[in-house]
């Protein structure tokens, strides 16, 4: 089970730029990569959003998890959100 940050392929770069002015030391991937790279390795995968808003450490991340907790859950997916990918090793 990995917990981590992902942004839909369309918004890497945008992303990309955004983490660099932030001073992030932290690798992030498109949801893709990260299952492009769990297949390869043989897990069937599953994601879901995190959206939990509570202790995020910004008030922006506050409100940013708010709303995507108010939109419906397909459209979560058109933007950047911490992601809980659960691997299962197919036999």
């Amino acid at each position: 089970m990995l917990f981590e940050p992902a942004c839909p392929s369309y918004l890497k770069k945008i992303y990309d730029f955004r983490v660099r002015i932030k001073d992030v030391k932290e690798n992030y991937y498109s949801l893709r990569e990260y299952k492009t790279f769990a297949r390869s390795c043989g897990f069937k995968i599953y994601c879901y959003h995190y959206k939990n808003y509570k202790y995020r450490w910004s008030n922006k991340s506050i409100v940013y998890y708010l709303f995507l907790n108010i939109i419906p859950n397909f459209l979560t997916f058109l933007f950047p959100c911490t992601q809980i990918i659960i691997g299962e090793k197919e036999i």
